[in-house]
């Protein structure tokens, strides 16, 4: 891959990023999505607290894993 060519393949997954967190700030507070953002900050918060593992095994134990 050149150096020219590597900024386009970025290009489409943070435009999806960039509308899918604009469509989530327009849903009334009662229907609304997660976003991105928001998805980024319980993953910080879930990191910095070490409450990740047992989120990863209750979430892979509601899915049956």
């Amino acid at each position: 891959m050149s150096t020219r060519r590597w900024p386009r393949y970025f290009i489409l997954p943070l435009g999806l990023l960039v509308l899918w967190q604009l469509w989530g700030m327009t849903l009334p507070a009662r229907s609304r999505a997660p976003v991105p953002l928001d998805v980024l900050a319980s993953a910080v918060d879930l990191i910095a607290s070490g409450r990740l593992p047992m989120a990863i095994l209750q979430s892979l134990g509601r899915v049956g894993l």
